[in-house]
């Protein structure tokens, strides 16, 4: 899987984060962020068990970089790290949530 700040190299993520980004409150904090929705799936790591999975980037400034497998609040929703990546003063954040 190639990771979004990966295929930044040599770009300039800063300013597609001016104009693409969205403001959004992550663990009660209100910043500008790229949300991806990548859609739901099966747990690779769980039998019978679908998640939904999105990506954050924002700038690692304004945001500590988390842990996997910790709780993390996204626009009031209950999400969990599952991975996060830092490069060139950004954070993507992977994370998803158990679905029926």
């Amino acid at each position: 899987m190639t990771l979004f700040l990966d295929a930044f190299q040599g770009g300039d993520l800063d300013v597609f984060l001016q104009d693409f980004g969205q403001p959004v409150t992550v663990d009660g904090l209100s910043l500008i962020a790229l949300v991806d929705d990548e859609g739901q799936g099966p747990d690779e790591a769980r039998e019978n068990v679908n998640v939904q999975v999105r990506r954050l980037v924002v700038r690692e400034a304004e945001l500590a970089r988390p842990k996997s497998g910790r709780p993390m609040t996204l626009e009031g929703a209950q999400w969990i790290v599952s991975n996060t990546k830092s490069a060139g003063g950004f954070l993507e954040i992977q994370l998803y949530k158990e679905v029926s």
